[in-house]
Protein backbone atom coordinates (compact mmCIF):
# COMPACT_ATOMS: atom_id res chain seq x y z
CA UNK A 1 0.00 0.00 0.00
CA UNK A 2 0.85 3.48 -0.72
CA UNK A 3 2.34 6.00 1.73
CA UNK A 4 1.96 9.58 1.36
CA UNK A 5 5.35 9.93 -0.12
CA UNK A 6 4.65 7.59 -2.27
CA UNK A 7 1.61 8.91 -3.78
CA UNK A 8 3.31 12.50 -3.98
CA UNK A 9 5.82 11.34 -6.32
CA UNK A 10 3.42 9.77 -8.10
CA UNK A 11 1.92 12.50 -8.76
CA UNK A 12 5.13 14.43 -9.33
CA UNK A 13 6.01 12.22 -12.19
CA UNK A 14 2.17 12.82 -13.00
CA UNK A 15 2.46 15.86 -13.76
CA UNK A 16 5.68 16.59 -15.33
CA UNK A 17 5.15 13.51 -17.63
CA UNK A 18 8.05 10.97 -16.51
CA UNK A 19 5.16 8.21 -15.85
CA UNK A 20 4.81 5.17 -18.13
CA UNK A 21 1.44 5.34 -20.23
CA UNK A 22 0.09 2.47 -17.65
CA UNK A 23 0.93 4.46 -14.45
CA UNK A 24 -0.98 7.61 -15.75
CA UNK A 25 -3.69 5.87 -17.02
CA UNK A 26 -3.36 4.10 -12.92
CA UNK A 27 -2.81 7.73 -11.61
CA UNK A 28 -5.59 9.11 -13.60
CA UNK A 29 -8.06 6.35 -12.12
CA UNK A 30 -6.98 6.91 -8.41
CA UNK A 31 -7.39 10.90 -9.49
CA UNK A 32 -10.46 10.65 -9.90
CA UNK A 33 -11.81 7.94 -7.17
CA UNK A 34 -9.81 9.34 -4.39
CA UNK A 35 -11.09 13.36 -3.39
CA UNK A 36 -8.00 13.58 -1.28
CA UNK A 37 -5.41 12.94 -3.50
CA UNK A 38 -7.76 15.00 -6.38
CA UNK A 39 -7.00 18.06 -4.06
CA UNK A 40 -3.60 17.04 -3.65
CA UNK A 41 -2.57 17.02 -7.43
CA UNK A 42 -4.76 20.21 -8.04
CA UNK A 43 -2.26 21.88 -5.78
CA UNK A 44 0.37 20.72 -7.27
CA UNK A 45 -0.88 21.20 -10.73
CA UNK A 46 -0.96 25.32 -9.12
CA UNK A 47 2.60 24.93 -7.83
CA UNK A 48 3.94 23.32 -11.52
CA UNK A 49 1.71 25.29 -13.99
CA UNK A 50 4.32 28.62 -13.73
CA UNK A 51 7.33 26.28 -15.06
CA UNK A 52 5.82 26.21 -18.53
CA UNK A 53 6.71 29.96 -19.06
CA UNK A 54 10.03 30.18 -16.64
CA UNK A 55 12.88 32.01 -18.41
CA UNK A 56 16.16 31.67 -17.19
CA UNK A 57 17.93 35.54 -16.61
CA UNK A 58 21.49 36.31 -16.02
CA UNK A 59 22.08 38.68 -13.42
CA UNK A 60 23.94 42.06 -14.50
CA UNK A 61 28.01 41.44 -15.30
CA UNK A 62 28.61 44.70 -13.19
CA UNK A 63 26.23 43.74 -10.37
CA UNK A 64 28.94 43.26 -8.00
CA UNK A 65 31.33 46.12 -8.74
CA UNK A 66 28.14 48.64 -8.46
CA UNK A 67 27.40 46.83 -5.16
CA UNK A 68 31.06 47.78 -3.84
CA UNK A 69 30.95 51.00 -5.37
CA UNK A 70 27.66 52.55 -3.74
CA UNK A 71 29.10 51.37 -0.62
CA UNK A 72 32.05 53.48 -0.87
CA UNK A 73 29.82 56.37 -1.71
CA UNK A 74 27.47 55.86 1.64
CA UNK A 75 31.19 55.62 3.41
CA UNK A 76 32.36 58.67 1.83
CA UNK A 77 29.46 60.54 2.33
CA UNK A 78 28.89 59.81 5.98
CA UNK A 79 32.54 60.94 6.71
CA UNK A 80 32.05 64.39 4.98
CA UNK A 81 28.60 64.58 7.09
CA UNK A 82 30.36 63.96 10.16
CA UNK A 83 32.98 66.21 9.67
CA UNK A 84 30.73 69.04 8.46
CA UNK A 85 28.84 68.63 11.77
CA UNK A 86 31.95 68.88 13.44
CA UNK A 87 32.92 72.35 11.60
CA UNK A 88 29.25 73.77 12.20
CA UNK A 89 29.27 73.62 16.25
CA UNK A 90 32.11 75.44 16.42
CA UNK A 91 35.37 72.69 16.68
CA UNK A 92 38.36 73.15 16.95
CA UNK A 93 41.01 71.47 14.67
CA UNK A 94 42.21 68.75 17.10
CA UNK A 95 38.04 68.03 17.95
CA UNK A 96 37.87 67.44 14.14
CA UNK A 97 40.68 65.08 13.69
CA UNK A 98 39.61 62.77 16.63
CA UNK A 99 36.09 62.86 15.13
CA UNK A 100 37.67 62.61 11.73
CA UNK A 101 39.97 59.20 12.92
CA UNK A 102 36.51 58.22 15.01
CA UNK A 103 34.53 57.71 11.89
CA UNK A 104 37.65 56.20 10.24
CA UNK A 105 37.47 53.37 13.07
CA UNK A 106 34.01 53.14 13.11
CA UNK A 107 34.10 53.22 9.28
CA UNK A 108 36.83 49.61 9.12
CA UNK A 109 34.50 48.31 12.02
CA UNK A 110 31.73 48.65 9.53
CA UNK A 111 33.82 47.11 6.31
CA UNK A 112 35.35 44.50 7.95
CA UNK A 113 31.53 43.31 9.18
CA UNK A 114 30.17 44.07 6.54
CA UNK A 115 32.73 41.84 4.03
CA UNK A 116 32.24 39.04 6.68
CA UNK A 117 28.85 38.88 6.58
CA UNK A 118 29.19 39.61 2.49
CA UNK A 119 31.46 36.12 2.31
CA UNK A 120 28.33 35.10 3.85
CA UNK A 121 26.10 35.74 1.74
CA UNK A 122 28.60 35.20 -1.44
CA UNK A 123 28.43 31.89 -0.34
CA UNK A 124 25.19 31.56 -0.14
CA UNK A 125 24.42 32.90 -3.54
CA UNK A 126 27.16 30.49 -4.85
CA UNK A 127 25.63 27.30 -3.58
CA UNK A 128 22.06 28.84 -4.44
CA UNK A 129 23.62 29.23 -8.46
CA UNK A 130 25.42 26.09 -8.29
CA UNK A 131 21.88 24.16 -6.94
CA UNK A 132 20.11 26.53 -10.23
CA UNK A 133 22.80 24.98 -12.97
CA UNK A 134 22.13 21.40 -11.68
CA UNK A 135 18.26 21.38 -11.30
CA UNK A 136 17.69 24.20 -14.50
CA UNK A 137 18.47 21.51 -17.07
CA UNK A 138 16.66 18.81 -15.12
CA UNK A 139 13.45 21.12 -15.24
CA UNK A 140 13.69 21.87 -18.45
CA UNK A 141 14.07 18.17 -19.97
CA UNK A 142 11.08 17.40 -17.77
CA UNK A 143 9.42 20.57 -19.32
CA UNK A 144 9.98 18.81 -22.87
CA UNK A 145 8.70 15.46 -21.67
CA UNK A 146 5.90 16.96 -20.58
CA UNK A 147 5.29 18.90 -23.79
CA UNK A 148 5.95 16.12 -25.99
CA UNK A 149 3.57 13.92 -24.54
CA UNK A 150 0.45 16.69 -24.28
CA UNK A 151 1.44 16.79 -27.66
CA UNK A 152 0.79 13.35 -28.55
CA UNK A 153 -2.18 13.40 -26.52
CA UNK A 154 -3.58 16.20 -28.70
CA UNK A 155 -2.92 14.37 -31.94
CA UNK A 156 -4.51 11.13 -30.64
CA UNK A 157 -7.85 13.27 -30.19
CA UNK A 158 -7.11 14.35 -33.73
CA UNK A 159 -7.35 10.42 -34.37
CA UNK A 160 -10.87 9.99 -32.30
CA UNK A 161 -11.92 12.63 -33.52
CA UNK A 162 -11.17 12.28 -37.45
CA UNK A 163 -12.86 8.03 -36.35
CA UNK A 164 -16.08 9.93 -35.31
CA UNK A 165 -15.94 12.11 -38.21
CA UNK A 166 -15.55 9.39 -40.78
CA UNK A 167 -19.12 7.35 -38.84
CA UNK A 168 -21.05 10.34 -39.38
CA UNK A 169 -19.83 10.65 -43.34
CA UNK A 170 -20.34 7.38 -44.73
CA UNK A 171 -16.54 6.55 -44.04
CA UNK A 172 -14.91 9.76 -45.81
CA UNK A 173 -12.06 11.30 -43.87
CA UNK A 174 -12.73 15.46 -43.42
CA UNK A 175 -12.01 17.11 -46.70
CA UNK A 176 -13.46 19.81 -48.70
CA UNK A 177 -13.52 20.42 -52.81
CA UNK A 178 -9.91 21.00 -52.82
CA UNK A 179 -9.31 20.27 -57.06
CA UNK A 180 -6.04 19.41 -58.53
CA UNK A 181 -4.04 22.38 -59.44
CA UNK A 182 -5.49 24.87 -56.43
CA UNK A 183 -3.09 25.61 -54.49
CA UNK A 184 -2.58 23.59 -51.02
CA UNK A 185 0.24 25.60 -48.93
CA UNK A 186 -1.99 29.27 -49.07
CA UNK A 187 -3.36 28.92 -45.30
CA UNK A 188 -6.15 31.45 -44.58
CA UNK A 189 -6.06 32.71 -47.46
CA UNK A 190 -9.80 33.18 -49.45
CA UNK A 191 -10.63 32.99 -52.87
CA UNK A 192 -10.88 31.06 -56.13
CA UNK A 193 -7.58 29.06 -56.53
CA UNK A 194 -6.86 28.70 -53.07
CA UNK A 195 -7.80 26.07 -51.47
CA UNK A 196 -5.35 24.89 -48.39
CA UNK A 197 -4.75 21.76 -47.06
CA UNK A 198 -5.27 22.58 -43.79
CA UNK A 199 -9.25 23.53 -44.31
CA UNK A 200 -9.30 19.71 -44.50
CA UNK A 201 -9.23 18.99 -40.78
CA UNK A 202 -10.32 22.99 -40.02
CA UNK A 203 -13.61 20.82 -40.46
CA UNK A 204 -13.01 18.75 -37.63
CA UNK A 205 -13.18 22.35 -35.05
CA UNK A 206 -15.66 23.99 -37.42
CA UNK A 207 -18.52 20.96 -36.99
CA UNK A 208 -17.86 20.22 -33.66
CA UNK A 209 -15.53 17.08 -33.59
CA UNK A 210 -12.21 18.75 -31.59
CA UNK A 211 -11.54 22.02 -30.22
CA UNK A 212 -9.80 24.44 -32.88
CA UNK A 213 -7.13 25.28 -29.85
CA UNK A 214 -5.97 21.54 -29.46
CA UNK A 215 -4.42 21.99 -32.88
CA UNK A 216 -1.35 24.27 -31.68
CA UNK A 217 1.89 22.23 -30.33
CA UNK A 218 2.72 22.52 -26.69
CA UNK A 219 6.28 22.36 -27.96
CA UNK A 220 6.12 24.77 -30.66
CA UNK A 221 7.89 28.14 -30.28
CA UNK A 222 5.65 30.86 -29.44
CA UNK A 223 6.37 33.07 -31.95
CA UNK A 224 4.83 30.77 -33.69
CA UNK A 225 1.58 30.37 -32.09
CA UNK A 226 -1.46 32.75 -31.05
CA UNK A 227 -3.90 31.15 -29.17
CA UNK A 228 -7.19 32.38 -29.14
CA UNK A 229 -10.75 31.18 -28.33
CA UNK A 230 -13.13 31.48 -31.51
CA UNK A 231 -16.81 31.51 -30.43
CA UNK A 232 -18.61 29.02 -32.26
CA UNK A 233 -21.03 31.08 -34.37
CA UNK A 234 -17.61 32.89 -35.74
CA UNK A 235 -15.98 29.08 -36.48
CA UNK A 236 -18.94 28.57 -38.82
CA UNK A 237 -18.51 31.31 -40.65
CA UNK A 238 -15.18 30.23 -41.43
CA UNK A 239 -13.35 28.37 -43.78
CA UNK A 240 -9.75 27.44 -42.83
CA UNK A 241 -7.49 28.41 -39.73
CA UNK A 242 -6.95 32.18 -40.03
CA UNK A 243 -3.08 31.43 -40.55
CA UNK A 244 -0.59 29.24 -39.84
CA UNK A 245 0.12 30.82 -36.06
CA UNK A 246 -3.28 28.75 -35.21
CA UNK A 247 -2.02 25.54 -36.36
CA UNK A 248 1.33 24.14 -36.47
CA UNK A 249 0.11 20.41 -37.11
CA UNK A 250 0.31 19.03 -40.81
CA UNK A 251 -2.33 16.92 -42.57
CA UNK A 252 -1.71 14.35 -45.18
CA UNK A 253 -2.08 16.10 -48.40
CA UNK A 254 -5.36 14.93 -49.90
CA UNK A 255 -6.90 15.95 -53.23
CA UNK A 256 -10.90 15.52 -54.15
CA UNK A 257 -9.53 13.15 -57.57
CA UNK A 258 -8.42 10.55 -54.01
CA UNK A 259 -10.00 7.92 -52.67
CA UNK A 260 -11.15 9.67 -49.37
CA UNK A 261 -11.90 6.81 -47.28
CA UNK A 262 -10.43 5.41 -44.53
CA UNK A 263 -7.22 3.57 -46.07
CA UNK A 264 -6.95 0.10 -44.61
CA UNK A 265 -3.20 0.09 -43.69
CA UNK A 266 -2.87 0.57 -39.94
CA UNK A 267 0.72 2.04 -40.85
CA UNK A 268 -0.73 4.88 -42.96
CA UNK A 269 0.55 7.88 -41.85
CA UNK A 270 -2.49 10.68 -41.61
CA UNK A 271 -0.87 13.32 -39.60
CA UNK A 272 2.44 15.08 -37.98
CA UNK A 273 4.35 18.04 -36.10
CA UNK A 274 4.51 20.75 -38.22
CA UNK A 275 6.19 20.35 -41.28
CA UNK A 276 9.54 22.18 -41.13
CA UNK A 277 9.54 22.89 -44.94
CA UNK A 278 7.12 25.46 -44.96
CA UNK A 279 6.74 26.50 -41.36
CA UNK A 280 8.67 29.69 -42.18
CA UNK A 281 7.42 29.86 -45.67
CA UNK A 282 5.70 32.49 -46.99
CA UNK A 283 2.15 31.06 -48.50
CA UNK A 284 1.28 34.03 -51.14
CA UNK A 285 4.97 33.19 -52.65
CA UNK A 286 4.52 31.56 -56.33
CA UNK A 287 7.60 28.65 -55.24
CA UNK A 288 9.58 27.55 -53.14
CA UNK A 289 12.81 26.19 -54.30
CA UNK A 290 14.56 23.39 -52.35
CA UNK A 291 18.08 23.63 -53.66
CA UNK A 292 19.01 26.93 -52.37
CA UNK A 293 17.99 25.90 -48.75
CA UNK A 294 19.34 21.85 -48.84
CA UNK A 295 19.02 21.82 -44.93
CA UNK A 296 15.37 22.07 -45.01
CA UNK A 297 15.77 18.42 -46.86
CA UNK A 298 17.08 17.26 -43.92
CA UNK A 299 15.47 18.82 -40.69
CA UNK A 300 13.12 17.75 -38.41
CA UNK A 301 9.85 19.83 -36.84
CA UNK A 302 10.49 23.24 -35.22
CA UNK A 303 7.71 21.49 -32.82
CA UNK A 304 9.91 20.22 -30.45
CA UNK A 305 13.20 22.28 -30.73
CA UNK A 306 14.15 20.11 -34.29
CA UNK A 307 14.45 16.96 -32.17
CA UNK A 308 11.66 14.95 -33.78
CA UNK A 309 8.00 14.87 -34.83
CA UNK A 310 5.13 13.05 -32.97
CA UNK A 311 3.34 10.99 -36.05
CA UNK A 312 -0.03 10.09 -35.50
CA UNK A 313 -1.37 6.84 -37.57
CA UNK A 314 -4.54 5.61 -39.01
CA UNK A 315 -5.50 3.27 -36.08
CA UNK A 316 -4.91 5.99 -33.86
CA UNK A 317 -1.05 5.25 -32.62
CA UNK A 318 1.14 7.89 -31.92
CA UNK A 319 4.44 7.75 -32.26
CA UNK A 320 7.69 9.98 -31.34
CA UNK A 321 10.23 9.82 -34.46
CA UNK A 322 13.35 11.08 -33.99
CA UNK A 323 13.75 11.41 -38.13
CA UNK A 324 11.91 12.09 -41.30
CA UNK A 325 11.50 8.62 -42.31
CA UNK A 326 8.80 7.31 -41.49
CA UNK A 327 6.52 4.28 -42.03
CA UNK A 328 7.17 0.88 -43.20
CA UNK A 329 8.17 2.40 -46.82
CA UNK A 330 10.85 4.62 -44.74
CA UNK A 331 9.35 7.86 -46.20
CA UNK A 332 10.07 11.05 -46.15
CA UNK A 333 6.74 12.06 -45.10
CA UNK A 334 8.07 16.22 -45.13
CA UNK A 335 8.52 15.74 -49.13
CA UNK A 336 7.24 14.61 -52.38
CA UNK A 337 9.50 12.23 -53.45
CA UNK A 338 12.19 13.16 -56.03
CA UNK A 339 10.97 17.52 -55.69
CA UNK A 340 12.79 19.50 -54.68
CA UNK A 341 11.00 22.58 -56.25
CA UNK A 342 7.06 23.44 -55.02
CA UNK A 343 4.67 25.70 -56.56
CA UNK A 344 1.63 24.17 -53.87
CA UNK A 345 0.04 22.20 -57.13
CA UNK A 346 2.48 19.04 -56.70
CA UNK A 347 0.00 15.65 -55.90
CA UNK A 348 2.20 13.20 -54.55
CA UNK A 349 1.53 9.29 -55.71
CA UNK A 350 -0.96 7.04 -54.06
CA UNK A 351 1.88 5.49 -51.78
CA UNK A 352 3.74 8.33 -51.52
CA UNK A 353 3.01 10.21 -47.96
CA UNK A 354 3.07 13.84 -48.07
CA UNK A 355 2.10 15.76 -44.89
CA UNK A 356 1.84 19.59 -45.41
CA UNK A 357 2.05 22.34 -45.17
Amino acid sequence: MENDRDKLQRLLDYQLGLDSPEERRATQELISKDKEISTLNAALEGCIKPLASWQDEEPPADLAQRTMARIADYKSAKVMAQASAAIAAGRSSKEIAQAARSAARERTARVTWLLGNLRDMVAVAASITLIFMFFSPTVRHAREIAQRQKCATQLQMAGMAMDNYREDNNGYLPTVNQQPGEVWWAVGKNGSGYNSNTRNIFLLAKEGYMPVEAFLCPGAPRKRTIRINIPPEMLQMMEDFAGRDQINYSFRLILQNENRRMIKSPEAILMSDQNPIFADFDGHKKELDLSNRPALMQVNSPNHKGEGQNVLYIDGRVTFSNGRYVGPGLDDIFTIQSKVRYQGTEQPDTNDVFIAP
